[in-house]
């Protein structure tokens, strides 16, 4: 209990030294009643589950009335959390005669001192009903309306906005397994500041609380207690924290002795006193300070309450009973308030420099490791490109300029990259640096497609061993040959593909420059649903035959040859597509072919159901053909058992051929090559064979 008891009893009995107390020696004094009681001090300790507290009360007679009396009342209580609590109560109460009712009337003032530092103060006032039976009483608590600051603290946050003054791309680059490319930014940032200041405040609460109860029917022996059970409601109004305050209590006092009270309470509402319940104990002893000053007890008499009673005590001595309403001034603590906001704001410009990657999961071969350290990072790249294909982390090699003596297998999925094929970045920059060079060590193919979704891109191939062919697939799908350099074939084919019982066959060759050979793209197709072959952009120059298409057994055929240039060679495109079950579309367009040895373009189509040719600004020039041997500008032989649509109209240029200009072995479809230029001479029909339509010539050069 710490020292918080004998505060309570010194500051009663201070308070009580100036009155005079009326004790059961002058109870003549009280003109209407023989037991007019003394002055009564009661000292308490009540302990609640999560709270407790001590008190120390003194009920000091002041002037008696006929039939009344009245008092003052000092009180004190601390509690374990430090708060403190002073009262100063002036009461009238009046004894009703003969019929043991009492009725009171208080004022008080309260005086607290908070845990959390606050002073409060309040006035309240008070009715009472007593009785043998029935007690009843209300209380009403009117505090300041001062608030007062229990806690106050800063908070400080920084916000960032930036505006974008623009950026740069630099050139792409490769580390680790990664392609990536620099991007520097530039921007104007903006921090803000918040700083904002929080209080929070503790206010007193207005509010009343009223009780009845009843005294329990026991047996009076002398050795039954008196026990009375209360009811009780409180309300007190709250403009802060978490709002009002009210609720339900009940209360149980035990008179276990005339001077022992014993007591428990339960609150409906914890947000009272801190406590769902608490329990409590009660002294109270008469206290007689003019009794002291003539050197006599002033506890005289006190043991006696501590027996159990022999005869009933008088139904007036509770004129003198401790005076029931809360000594606390009840206060609420607010939730945090912003009371005031600061905001300063800094800016300045800055240079970000992020990587953006290009390409992720790439495995490297660069022949200049030599090191012993592989791992196929940019850092530590494989020695071999078979090396990089055996160890590819994802699909991709990418291969560094450099010369690589070996034949190189690719299976399914593999993208084979050099270094001379850009990696597009953005910004228009992109990471170029030198052809990789595969050049086989054998007459086998330097490069064999063994699976579908294979892409070759970027190689400079040079044929010193005299392969047949430099790229080589068998019944491979999905092909893509792109920017290859194909130099000093020496009697090789270039790309040479074949396709046989495939669903749905497609491969591109574009891009890929054919000098020196036999034939720069060879593509076999058959028994196969359908085929898309794009065989577009290529420079072929030096050789026996350029680019050529067969097909034979197959659905539908769709062949699109387009911006190819080619010269100095026998027969430039070959298009020979027997036996099409389906439909055969051709297009042919923007091609270019002179210097023709044989041919300038020969299509043979054979179909089941359809054709449709149609040629577009082409060129065939200067194809006079070896003596003894002219060569034909355009030759056609297309038959169908459908419908056959032969139109090279439009913008081609067709002249000096050895031969025909224009040849139609087609029985039944008229070649139309309308719109054509022949030449600075005017066409005749000596320049075309077969049904030919080539009216409406153009007179200049498209």
């Amino acid at each position: 209990m710490d020292n918080r008891l004998p505060r309570a009893i010194a500051l009663a009995m201070l308070v009580s030294v100036p009155i005079r107390g009326y004790s059961q020696t002058n109870r003549d004094d009280f003109r209407t009643s023989s037991d007019f009681p003394a002055a009564e001090l009661t000292l308490g300790e009540r302990v609640g589950n999560e709270t407790s507290e001590s008190s120390g009360d003194i009920l000091i007679p002041v002037y008696p009335f006929e039939s009344g009396l009245l008092f003052l009342n000092p009180r004190t209580t601390y509690t374990d959390n430090d708060a403190e609590e002073y009262n100063l109560g002036l009461g009238y109460r009046y004894l009703i005669p003969q019929r043991d009712i009492i009725l009171g009337a208080n004022v008080y003032y309260d005086h607290r001192h908070t845990d959390l530092g606050s002073t409060f103060h309040q006035w309240g006032v008070g009715l009472e009903f007593l009785s043998d039976w029935v007690d009843a009483r209300a209380n009403y608590y009117h505090p300041e309306e001062d608030k007062h600051v229990v806690k106050e603290y800063d908070v400080e946050t920084t916000s960032q906005e930036t505006m974008q003054l623009g950026s740069t791309w630099e050139d792409p680059y490769p580390t680790g397994h990664e392609i990536v490319q620099p991007r520097a930014s530039v921007v104007r940032a903006f921090d803000t500041t918040t700083r904002e200041h929080f209080e929070q405040y503790e206010e007193a609460m207005q509010g009343f609380d009223a009780e009845a109860g009843v005294k329990l029917p026991l047996p009076r022996n002398g050795f039954w207690p008196e026990v009375r059970v209360f009811g009780g409601y409180y309300y007190f109004s709250s403009d802060v924290g978490s709002g009002d305050v009210e609720g339900w209590e009940s209360r149980v006092e035990v008179r276990a002795l005339p001077s022992l009270y014993l007591d428990a309470e339960l609150y409906e509402n914890d947000r009272l006193t801190g406590n769902d319940y608490s329990v409590g104990v009660r002294v109270r002893v008469p206290f007689d300070i003019s009794k002291l000053s003539r050197g006599r007890n002033p506890f005289e008499g006190a043991a006696d309450g501590f027996m159990p009673e022999r005869k009933r005590t008088p139904f007036a001595s509770r004129l003198t009973d401790m005076v029931m309403r809360d000594p606390s001034i009840r206060t609420e603590v607010s939730e945090p308030t912003m009371t005031k906001s600061e905001s300063t704001t800094a800016s300045y410009i800055e240079t970000n420099r992020t990587l953006v990657p290009i390409m992720t999961n790439v495995t490297f071969v660069r022949w200049e490791n030599t090191n012993g350290v592989e791992n196929g990072t940019w850092e530590h790249p494989y020695p071999t490109v078979s090396k990089g294909i055996s160890n590819v982390l994802n699909h991709v090699v990418y291969v560094d300029s450099g010369t690589y003596l070996e034949n190189v297998v690719l299976p399914t999925g593999l993208i084979l990259w050099s270094s001379d094929y850009a990696v597009q970045g953005y910004g228009g920059r992109s990471l170029k640096h030198g052809a990789a060079t595969i050049q086989g060590t054998n007459d086998q193919p330097y490069i064999t497609i063994l699976g579908d979704d294979v892409a070759v891109l970027g190689f400079h191939e040079k044929s010193v061993p005299n392969p047949t062919t430099i790229i080589y697939g068998y019944n491979v799908n999905r092909v893509t040959i792109e920017s290859n350099y194909f130099e000093g074939l020496n009697g090789a084919i270039g790309v040479r593909l074949f396709a046989d019982a495939i669903q749905d066959f497609q491969v591109s060759v574009k891009g890929n420059q054919f000098s020196t050979f036999v034939s720069g793209a060879s593509i076999e197709v058959t028994n196969c649903r359908t085929a898309y072959v794009l065989l577009n952009d290529n420079y072929v120059s030096y050789g026996e035959g350029g680019i050529g298409v067969a097909v034979f057994a197959t659905n539908n055929v769709h062949i699109d040859i387009r911006n190819n240039s080619m010269t100095t060679m026998g027969t430039p495109i070959v298009v020979n597509a027997q036996s099409v079950l389906g439909n055969v579309e051709v297009s042919i367009i923007s091609n270019g072919a002179r210097s023709v040895a044989y041919d300038g373009m020969d299509i043979f189509l054979r179909a089941g159901s359809n054709i449709s040719l149609v040629g577009r600004g082409n060129g065939i020039t200067d194809n006079s053909g070896f003596p003894g041997n002219p060569g034909n500008g355009l030759e056609v032989d297309a038959q169908a058992n459908g419908s056959v649509s032969l139109d090279f109209s439009g913008r081609n240029s067709i002249y000096g051929s050895g031969g025909y200009d224009v040849t139609n072995g087609s029985p039944s479809a008229v070649l139309h090559v309308e719109s054509n230029w022949w030449g600075t001479a005017t066409p005749s029909a000596g320049q075309f064979s077969g049904p030919v339509d080539y009216t409406n010539w153009l007179v200049n050069p498209p």
